[in-house]
This record gives C-alpha cells, structure tokens and sequence, in this order.
C-alpha cells in the first residue's frame, strides 16, 4: 500500500464512512475507482487529489506523504 491509499482507507475510516458513501460524495460512477485507490492498484489525477483533500479537510501534501500534518 502506498502512503495515499494509507492516508484515504484512515481518513474514511476516521470519520465512519462507506466507500459507496465516498463515492457519493466525490460524484464518481463507479466504486471500484475509489476502491482501487485505496488498495494502491491505481491513484487519482490531481484534479481528483485537491477534491479529496476537500472532502476529507486536509492538505493534498498530507495526502501525497510530503507532510504529516492533517492540515
């Protein structure tokens, strides 16, 4: 796993949410997309890093591994 699949799988968690419910949210189609991430098959484009970081309140360096800092 890498640290972004890490960070997502901790934050969802944290906050007691479904990935169906993440995807909800993000506005994506298709679960396995946001599964995929998660498990570390496949990450997001930038665009889809800075949602992210929205919806989960944290800064995209949080999320890349270049901070340890939520925010």
């Amino acid at each position: 796993m890498s640290i972004l699949s890490k960070r997502l799988t901790n934050l969802r968690e944290e906050k007691g949410w479904t990935k169906t419910l993440v995807v909800h949210k993000l506005g994506l189609k298709n679960l396995g997309t946001y599964a995929n991430w998660e498990y570390g098959t496949r990450e997001p484009d930038v665009q889809m890093i800075v949602k992210l970081s929205d919806l989960y309140n944290v800064s995209t360096d949080y999320l890349l591994g270049k901070s340890n800092k939520h925010n």
